[in-house]
């Protein structure tokens, strides 16, 4: 299951290299869910509720389709979830969900190793 670390990690980089802090994408009125990269073949999806200044909606979808995931607007999908970690890292807020293939033990090292609270989903 490192390789699936190392695509999120991956992800992340990418996103984080197309940040421009000279960009100011702040808005009053903020969503509380700007979209989501799901990974099926790897079992995670990242789910962003905030963007760090400078980052775009854009820039994630483009990272996410370039680390070979899937884009949507609003959550990610309900079932069959078996655990979440909640991130806060330099491109924003949010939460990584974790659905079969990616293992339990897995899944709980790669929250703590990216300082993020790791939740069991009933």
């Amino acid at each position: 299951m490192r390789w699936c670390l190392f695509i999120f990690l991956l992800i992340a980089l990418q996103v984080s290299a197309c940040r421009n802090p000279s960009k100011n994408h702040a808005s009053s009125a903020k969503p509380s869910t700007i979209g989501n990269c799901l990974y099926t073949g790897v079992g995670f999806c990242l789910q962003y509720k905030s963007l760090a200044a400078g980052v775009s909606k854009d820039e994630l979808k483009k990272g996410c389709i370039e680390g070979e995931g899937v884009w949507a607007d609003g959550v990610c999908p309900a079932a069959n979830k078996f655990a979440v970690c909640d991130f806060s890292h330099d491109v924003g807020t949010g939460s990584t969900y974790f659905y079969s293939p990616y293992e339990p033990a897995d899944a709980k090292d790669m929250c703590s190793s990216k300082k993020g609270t790791y939740r069991s989903i009933p």
